[in-house]
């Protein structure tokens, strides 16, 4: 199922690629369709894993603050945290449990 959003881009790039549209054959306006899907459907999973990992990164700040009383536990939350900044800058980042749901 696709969000609003994801209607709305498809309808925008719609109305600004009309007059190309119209020239294709039936076989492009097919490409274009899935073409276009699928860039829409990367950009919004390439947001959903941002949104994830900045949930993540804050869930760890949280925690490094509510262990300051161990310095253990905030060295290992620290830790934690450093290695999944490290992860989502190099977009490693990857939750299988997430796979049916926005983009359906």
């Amino acid at each position: 199922m696709w969000t609003t959003e994801q209607l709305r881009m498809l309808i925008d790039e719609r109305k600004n690629n009309n007059e190309h549209y119209h020239d294709l054959v039936e076989g492009g306006k097919k490409m274009f369709w899935k073409e276009l899907a699928s860039k829409i459907n990367l950009l919004f999973e390439e947001m959903k894993k941002e949104r994830r990992l900045e949930m993540v990164r804050n869930t760890m700040k949280n925690s490094i603050v509510n262990f300051g009383r161990n310095p253990a536990e905030k060295e290992k939350a620290a830790k934690t945290l450093l290695l999944l900044s490290e992860e989502g800058n190099h977009h490693d980042y990857n939750d299988d449990n997430d796979d049916n749901d926005d983009n359906e």
